[in-house]
């Protein structure tokens, strides 16, 4: 009787909680305020593309588990994880550059293009409604670039997490070699990212000039490129804390050996490293904030700021993580 009236409660809980979060999101989607519905939205659209993602990535690495890793020995796998994350990394380039039409030509794109040749050869209202039109092709092309930007970033993220971190699992099980990984990792993908930055760039100037959907396509594979930085190399510093802290390193998803269970002084020690990477990620803010309004907006070095940037969100993201795992 008694563990079925907890039950019933449980369940009723779960069921007020559900409905009223539900008319939370409802209200916050109507509200009178745009930025609030904004901003719903883009968060609605980020939980629904990382559980989509994680779907995703699972269903085809439990395809790979089950028909080539099993069994191989762990550097194999390494290289097999290795090549995964590699083909996303390129669908990833692929897809936007197709979306976005800086290779290819769709439908938008070739609406976009044809509206605006044809408003130089007509009459000044016709011309104010061609440019229009061409204005809503294009930001559905920007829409639709931005979704399967956000999609494809989170798949790439969880690959690449998968592959170093069977890194980390492969290489000898002390600190230096665990912290060693996460920045093997940063370089690693920056490399990439130089990489496939310059590959754009050249193919931008095929055609002698960088337009519009050039502009587009770096931008939202660059905010994309920063995402699957951000997952990775947080998620492998966050397990090197785990084995810094607990002395048992996690597995690739993150999960503690079967049967261990975690002292309560660990898990107050991870929370303090939540907190002080918080503390951390609020302070270089601050500074940045004071450095930029001083510098009356001066361009610096590109590659520069883009390692800065990548280093910033990266350190911002143990932060979450860090504080669920506790």
């Amino acid at each position: 009787e008694q563990v079925e009236r907890s039950e019933n409660i449980c369940i009723s809980m779960m069921l007020l909680g559900c409905m009223t979060f539900t008319m939370s999101n409802f209200y916050l989607v109507n509200h009178h305020d745009d930025d609030i519905r904004r901003i719903s939205w883009e968060v609605i659209s980020s939980t629904v593309s990382i559980f989509s993602a994680v779907l995703l990535f699972q269903a085809c690495n439990k395809v790979l588990e089950y028909y080539v890793l099993e069994g191989m020995w762990i550097w194999y796998q390494l290289l097999v994880d290795m090549a995964h994350m590699f083909l996303w990394f390129v669908a990833l380039q692929l897809v936007l550059a197709y979306l976005s039409g800086a290779m290819g030509e769709h439908n938008e794109v070739s609406s976009t293009r044809n509206a605006l040749n044809l408003a130089s050869a007509v009459t000044p209202t016709r011309r104010l409604e061609r440019v229009h039109s061409a204005d809503m092709h294009m930001e559905t092309v920007k829409i639709n670039t931005a979704c399967w930007a956000i999609l494809l970033g989170h798949v790439t993220g969880f690959a690449a997490i998968n592959a170093w971190g069977t890194l980390q699992q492969a290489v000898p099980r002390n600190l230096p070699c665990s912290f060693l990984v996460p920045v093997l990792a940063f370089v690693g993908i920056f490399c990439i990212y130089q990489s496939t930055e310059n590959l754009r760039e050249k193919l931008a100037n095929l055609d002698g000039e960088e337009d519009e959907v050039d502009k587009l396509w770096a931008k939202e594979v660059a905010e994309t490129e920063d995402d699957v930085m951000s997952l990775a190399v947080s998620f492998l510093l966050v397990q090197a804390l785990r084995f810094l802290i607990s002395g048992h390193l996690p597995d690739t998803e993150g999960n503690d050996l079967p049967g261990l269970r975690q002292s309560n002084l660990s898990c107050e020690l991870l929370f303090l490293a939540a907190l002080a990477f918080g503390g951390f990620d609020f302070a270089q803010i601050s500074v940045r904030k004071c450095l930029e309004s001083r510098s009356n907006g001066e361009d610096g070095d590109q590659v520069a700021d883009r390692v800065t940037g990548d280093v910033e969100v990266v350190e911002a993201t143990p932060a979450s993580r860090t504080s669920q795992t506790s």
